[in-house]
């Protein structure tokens, strides 16, 4: 008994399967760099939240430093009631204050009164502000400009009389004060 050979082929060939692996390898692995972009831009816009948050209550804590009288007293010093920032500035170092606060924002160290001189290793953001500067010869309030810069890492440029300029991300903004 004769059995007739089939005239069609059956399945793929070697080259067709190595062909269709090379494929889908080279999809999966685009695939996972296109991930590790995805989870950096989650990563950086968490941090950039993170900071639009600290600058705004910063800038909410100078808006909310009292009075402590109408007069305009060029000699008075006041400091804001959750930071401790000095209204106005001091004159030495452009008026530049310094203060670090952990991953959620919560104040690791205050302006005034300084509760240390090197920054706790928990530190995740910077936070410099220059001004409120008094103007000078002038018995009258002015709105007096605020510069607000929040970098991190917080330790990456741990020198404080300075602008940070070493960092990996940063959020400025600045608002005008005329209570000073």
């Amino acid at each position: 008994m004769k059995f007739a050979r089939p005239t069609q082929k059956r399945g793929f060939s070697l080259v067709e399967v190595v062909v269709a692996l090379g494929v889908c390898a080279f999809c999966l692995l685009t695939l996972m760099g296109l991930l590790v972009v995805g989870i950096n831009g989650t990563s950086m816009s968490a941090q950039q939240s993170v900071a639009v948050n600290i600058a705004t209550a910063v800038a909410t804590d100078l808006r909310a430093t009292p009075l402590s009288n109408q007069s305009y007293t060029p000699s008075l010093k006041l400091y804001s009631p959750r930071f401790g920032i000095t209204v106005p500035a001091p004159t030495s170092g452009n008026g530049m204050q310094t203060f670090y606060t952990s991953v959620d924002g919560t104040p690791l160290t205050q302006v005034y009164p300084a509760t240390t001189s090197t920054p706790p290793p928990n530190t995740a953001y910077r936070v410099t502000i220059q001004g409120p500067l008094r103007p000078s010869g002038t018995s009258q309030r002015t709105a007096s400009p605020v510069f607000i810069l929040v970098t991190w890492p917080g330790l990456a440029d741990p020198t404080e009389s300075t602008w940070p300029s070493h960092f990996a991300g940063s959020f400025q903004t600045s608002i005008y004060l005329d209570e000073n």
